[in-house]
């Protein structure tokens, strides 16, 4: 099976990482490792968070993915990796030992070796990077002997955002698919992420905005429509509101960006 989504993994060394990359809005929806050479600690980002490791002046890897690299196994382990990466606020670190670091750099090599091909396996690269989760998770396994179940629906409303943001703006909906009230939901994000149902709703659809403005091929009108919005005029408030700048703003200062990568 090949790569359905070539952008669903991206590996590269940190001082080599493509600036399209760190300066693009779906940046948000990348697990990031970055692993420093010589170093016993790796560095785990989630999904969706502000803040950013600068760390990219470095000596070491950056091995990024998305949620499509884990749609192919079961809850559980996606629910683990989640855990993992959500376990310390913005970012986590892993310590590993020296007989894991051996084991996760054998299982680098093969993932790099791979993910170079020009007829990349999709399944292949899926199992060696779940092989390299995998120890990560081992290396901290006393974390994971007890699922919580608040993070586990934490988990589910990810998912159930991804497939609904676009129609579904209102917290009942997401809290009745969970089979709790939106009041519930509500308290485990905030004291989980810090963030409310509304707040993660409306930085999901300004992060699609942004990566459909930054890609160029719709207009505002187009993206509106896309995103639920009945009239483009308020999409743009509501752009506006959340990012300082207007659709048209923003759309000026990527290609300028662009222009200067």
């Amino acid at each position: 099976m090949e790569i359905k989504n070539k952008n669903a993994l991206y590996i590269t060394e940190l001082r080599n990482c493509r600036k399209n990359y760190l300066q693009s809005p779906k940046r948000e929806e990348y697990f990031e490792i970055l692993w420093i050479n010589n170093e016993k600690t790796l560095y785990l980002i989630p999904p969706h968070r502000a803040y950013r490791l600068n760390k990219f002046d470095e000596k070491g890897v950056l091995i990024a993915f998305n949620l499509t690299m884990l749609n192919y196994y079961i809850n559980e382990f996606s629910l683990d990796v989640f855990k993992l990466f959500n376990r310390e606020g913005e970012f986590s670190t892993v310590n590993v030992n020296q007989e894991a670091m051996e084991i996760l750099q054998g299982i680098y090599e093969v993932l790099l070796k791979e993910y170079h091909k020009d007829d990349q396996h999709f399944l292949l690269l899926a199992t060696l990077l779940k092989g390299f989760l995998l120890k990560l998770i081992q290396s901290n396994e006393q974390e994971f002997t007890h699922p919580d179940l608040n993070e586990k629906r934490i988990y589910q409303f990810f998912l159930i955002l991804e497939g609904h943001y676009d129609t579904e703006k209102g917290v009942d909906f997401y809290a009745e698919k969970l089979n709790i009230t939106a009041k519930r939901l509500n308290q485990i994000l905030k004291e989980k992420l810090g963030k409310t149902i509304n707040q993660i709703i409306q930085e999901r659809l300004i992060v699609e905005a942004k990566h459909e403005i930054y890609i160029g091929e719709l207009s505002v009108k187009e993206i509106a429509h896309k995103l639920g919005f009945e009239e483009h005029s308020y999409f743009s408030r509501f752009f506006k509101k959340m990012t300082g700048d207007t659709p048209q703003g923003f759309k000026k200062t990527i290609k300028e960006e662009i222009f200067n990568l």
